[in-house]
């Protein structure tokens, strides 16, 4: 299996100040162009997670928003560590000081260079989103280190087994879930020891910080006596149960 050395997730949002429609864009290579087919000339403010931070631009990746598709024309570019203007997390809250405003229409990571040298992709294809569309990523070691075994989430209250891995030391999760849920009036995400997502387990409050997920990590499973012992894993949503049935195929086979 191949895996790509980052995850990532761009957050759009049709209103300044991030709020209004979101609209999440989940990635994990750079020079790719991201046409926004959805989106296009809609969005009035953008945050992001998970994107790699060290570029060979002033020595920083940088983010480019261009006003045509196929990243061509017209654009804007801000460090990926959102270090704008001597600001920490200094994300652009109102795209108009951008004369971007409702202009956007594609946008890559620019890492190596500026060009789209991994070509040219669509984000959507303008189908209703699942109100769950995310990913939980495994690591064999410690602070997201080791072996990768990503997962794709698309329903809550499902049963998702890990096959024969049990060696996740370490855990965290990207993408759309639920905001709120039965438990704590949050939803949770629960691992499980056995592979049915029954018996021994622990769980976490799925949160959120102005639309965007956080505290979306658990750097070291030994701290919860479940190091390398991980079986199957559920989004608690509407309640603790399975309701929306299991995945029976391993996520790593085709």
């Amino acid at each position: 299996m191949t895996v790509a050395a980052w995850y990532g997730s761009v957050y759009f949002y049709q209103d300044i100040d991030f709020r209004g429609d979101l609209y999440p864009v989940d990635l994990s290579d750079t020079q790719k162009c991201f046409n926004m087919h959805c989106f296009d000339d809609k969005v009035s403010s953008a945050k992001w997670v998970g994107l790699p931070t060290a570029g060979q631009i002033h020595g920083k990746s940088h983010i480019a928003f261009y006003t045509s598709k196929d990243c061509v024309g017209p654009h804007i570019h801000l460090p990926t560590d959102a270090f704008i203007n001597d600001k920490r997390d200094n994300f652009p809250a109102n795209l108009r000081k951008y004369a971007m405003n409702d202009k956007l229409s594609s946008f890559m990571i620019w890492e190596t260079s500026e060009k789209s040298t991994n070509g040219i992709t669509t984000t959507c294809k303008c189908d209703v989103a699942a109100e769950t569309k995310g990913s939980v990523y495994f690591y064999t070691d410690v602070n997201f280190s080791g072996t990768l075994f990503p997962v794709d989430v698309s329903q809550s209250n499902k049963c998702y087994s890990l096959c024969e891995f049990k060696d996740a030391s370490s855990v965290k999760w990207i993408g759309r879930f639920p905001t709120t849920g039965y438990t704590d009036g949050k939803a949770q995400i629960a691992f499980y020891t056995e592979k049915t997502c029954f018996g021994p387990h622990i769980h976490f409050p799925i949160e959120f910080q102005n639309n965007v997920i956080a505290n979306a990590t658990v750097k070291d499973l030994r701290q919860y006596n479940i190091n390398n012992d991980i079986s199957s894993f559920m989004i608690w949503e509407t309640s603790e149960n399975i309701e929306n049935g299991a995945q029976t195929k391993c996520p790593w086979t085709t």
